[in-house]
C-alpha cells in the first residue's frame, strides 16, 4: 500500500504492554496485512464485494478513496450498523488504498482479555485503542488518524425497526477536542450490514424474557460501559446487549467517505461553532446513507447470488456497481 505523507510513527511498538494504549505503533507491513485479509476477512469480502466511495473537497463524488485529505490529524467519524461487522473491512480499505491507519476507539470489553486472542492480535496491529477522553485526546496531539463512532454500543446493538438511525448524545464534546487540534473530520457511511441480518429479538425484549431477563441485565450491568449515564437521543442507558438474530443472504456492502470539514483550534474557543460543526458532521452523515442507500437500488450486483455468479465466472473480478450520477447531481 502506498506511504502517505503523514504516516503513523515507523516505530517498533508492536509488543503486548502497547496493545490497546494510544502509544505509537509500526504501521502494519503488507505480510500482516495479507495474512489478516487470508485469515480473518476473506470470506466476508468474498460474500460482500464492499465497494468505497469518497468525495473531493467540492463535493463530487468517485469510485475509491482519492478524495480523502492527506494531512493529520484525522477524524474519521462513522455510523455503527447492527454487530459492527464491517469494520475490519473498512479498515482494511482505508489502510490498503491509502496507507493510512485509522486508529480505532473501541468498546472496553473487546480489551477484556484480548490480548490472549486471535481477535486479540488484529487489534493489536491495527491499532485500536480503549475509548476515552484521555486516549483521544492524545491520538489526536499525536497527529493520527482516528476512527470514531459516536454511537457506540446503542448503536451497534439496534432495536428492531431502527435500521441506519444515529444514535448520538447531545454533547458535542469529540468536535471540541478535534477542533483543539485542528484536526480535519471525515464522515463514513455506510450500508449494508444492517441488511444481512434478520433480528428476532431485541435488547429490550431480551430483557422482558420470563427466568432469563433478569439475568441477561444483570450481566450487562458488570460489563464496562463506554458511556454509563450518558443518553443518546434521550433514549436509555447504553448497555451490551446484543440482539438475537439469524443471518439473511448478505447484501452487498457500501461505504461513502464525506467531504472534509475542516477545523481549527480558534473553534474549539466557540461553542457556537462547535456545535455547527457537530450538526455539520451529523447531518452529512445522514446525507451520505441516504445517498448510498437511494443509489445502491441501481446496483445490479446488489444481491447476492448474481454477485456471486459474475465474480465466479470472472476469476475473482469484482463485480461492478451502479454508475455515479452526473457530477452536478451528486451533492444531496
Amino acid at each position: 500500500y502506498p506511504t502517505p505523507p503523514n504516516p503513523t510513527p515507523p516505530v517498533p511498538r508492536r509488543s503486548r504492554d502497547r496493545f490497546g494504549t494510544s502509544n505509537a505503533i509500526d504501521l502494519p507491513t503488507p505480510v500482516e496485512l495479507e495474512n489478516l485479509a487470508g485469515r480473518s476477512l476473506s470470506w466476508l469480502k468474498r460474500l460482500t464485494s464492499p465497494v468505497f466511495f469518497s468525495r473531493d473537497a467540492s463535493g463530487s463524488v468517485q469510485r475509491g478513496l482519492a478524495g480523502i485529505p492527506r494531512t493529520k490529524p484525522l477524524l474519521f467519524v462513522g455510523n455503527h450498523q447492527t454487530y459492527a461487522l464491517d469494520i475490519g473491512l473498512l479498515v482494511e480499505g482505508i489502510l490498503k488504498e491509502t496507507g493510512i491507519l485509522p486508529r480505532g476507539l473501541a468498546h472496553p470489553v473487546i480489551f477484556s482479555g484480548a490480548g490472549n486472542s486471535n481477535f486479540g492480535s488484529f487489534m493489536q496491529t491495527f491499532g485500536a485503542v480503549k475509548v476515552g477522553p484521555s486516549s483521544f485526546f492524545r491520538l489526536l496531539r499525536a497527529g493520527e488518524a482516528v476512527l470514531l463512532y459516536p454511537g457506540g454500543a446503542r448503536e451497534a446493538y439496534k432495536n428492531k425497526g431502527e435500521e441506519y438511525k444515529l444514535f448520538w448524545t447531545e454533547e458535542p464534546e469529540f468536535v471540541r477536542v478535534a477542533a483543539r487540534f485542528g484536526a480535519t473530520i471525515v464522515p463514513i457511511a455506510a450500508v449494508g450490514c444492517e441488511d444481512s441480518v434478520e433480528m428476532l429479538l431485541d435488547a429490550p425484549e431480551l430483557r422482558s424474557l420470563p427466568f432469563v431477563g433478569d439475568r441477561i441485565t444483570q450481566t450487562a450491568m458488570r460489563i464496562p460501559q463506554a458511556r454509563r449515564g450518558i443518553k443518546a437521543n434521550g433514549t436509555e442507558d447504553e448497555m451490551f446487549i446484543a440482539p438475537l438474530s439469524v443471518p439473511k443472504p448478505p447484501e452487498r456492502f457500501y461505504f461513502s467517505f464525506g467531504e472534509a470539514i475542516v477545523t481549527s483550534k480558534e473553534d474549539a474557543n466557540n461553542p457556537q461553532r462547535v456545535r455547527e460543526l457537530y450538526s455539520q458532521t451529523k447531518a452529512a452523515l445522514e446525507g451520505d446513507i441516504a445517498w448510498l442507500l437511494r443509489h445502491r437500488q441501481r446496483d445490479p450486483y446488489r444481491h447476492l447470488s448474481r454477485r456471486l455468479l459474475y465474480e465466479t465466472f470472472n476469476r475473482g473480478q469484482q463485480a461492478p456497481t451502479f454508475p455515479l450520477p452526473p457530477a452536478t447531481s451528486v451533492r444531496r
